[in-house]
């Protein structure tokens, strides 16, 4: 009974993480749908006028008068708002857009020691920073894979792992095991035809795009991984596999929530890496 909760438990999961980030986003977007579109309203403008007089914001009244107040509030969350659609496809812009939402929400809860009492129109603004950060750290990994997309052709020939600090490769007394900055390599069984090894790649560690003749199968043993293949990412779970096509520029990275473990077939024979580890 226990295995079958930890697997039921266990499968729940994997499917959460495929959405979680997708349904945070969605509400943020609604909460500024709806609350942008309000700014536009006469009711809403003169609540904001009862509610912000008296505090620094307040200061605006006498520039831009009542409506012009809630039209710039509206303006600043219908940016936000667009800026958090198109994070969907670009996720730099996604990241532009979180920080919006956490400098909105910043912005209003330093209203509240001149309220003077708690506002539910202001407590929300707690929620929507933590939103905004976890949303932060997702486009900005998203960023970071686009840009070694873009990068690519100046990385074609190097070296598909991070190097250490002086620019060397960390070579293992064991023969049939290399480090490559932070990520470990070790060969678990070569031929003519194929080789076979493993990966242990640290949390949040990143493999350089790269690319070889060879035809490559990844299984992902732990961890989350987003492979990068042909310029779109898919992230593999446990009990994943991905085929990376002869010549295709690809590379991995690993989610920051733990560390992981992939398996990894070459055919025909990595001779390169053999060369490398001196076997």
């Amino acid at each position: 009974m226990n295995n079958q909760l930890h697997n039921t438990l266990q499968r729940l999961t994997k499917q959460l993480s495929r959405v979680d980030v997708i349904a945070l986003r969605l509400s943020v977007i609604f909460i500024f749908a709806l609350f942008g579109t309000y700014k536009w309203f006469a009711f809403e403008a003169s609540a904001l006028e009862h509610l912000l007089t008296g505090t620094w914001l307040g200061t605006l009244y006498p520039y831009l008068g009542v409506r012009g107040v809630s039209y710039a509030l509206g303006v600043v969350e219908n940016i936000t708002l667009l800026a958090l659609i198109i994070g969907f496809f670009r996720p730099a812009f996604g990241a532009v857009g979180a920080v919006m939402v956490i400098g909105t929400g910043v912005v209003t809860l330093s209203l509240q020691p001149q309220l003077g009492r708690i506002d539910s129109f202001i407590i929300k603004d707690i929620l929507l920073i933590g939103a905004g950060l976890t949303l932060l750290r997702h486009d900005l990994r998203r960023t970071l894979i686009r840009q070694r997309v873009i990068c690519l052709p100046g990385q074609r020939g190097e070296s598909p792992w991070a190097k250490n600090k002086n620019g060397e490769t960390d070579m293992t007394d064991d023969k049939n095991t290399v480090h490559f900055g932070e990520v470990e390599l070790r060969i678990l069984s070569n031929s003519d035809d194929l080789t076979l090894a493993e990966l242990i790649i640290p949390a949040g560690a990143i493999a350089s795009i790269h690319q070889h003749p060879h035809e490559e199968v990844n299984y992902v043993v732990s961890g989350i991984m987003d492979f990068m293949c042909d310029g779109k990412v898919k992230t593999l779970h446990p009990g994943n596999a991905i085929r990376i096509p002869p010549n295709q520029p690809h590379n991995i990275t690993c989610h920051p929530d733990s560390p992981g473990k992939v398996i990894t077939v070459w055919t025909p024979s990595r001779q390169d890496l053999i060369a490398k580890l001196g076997t």
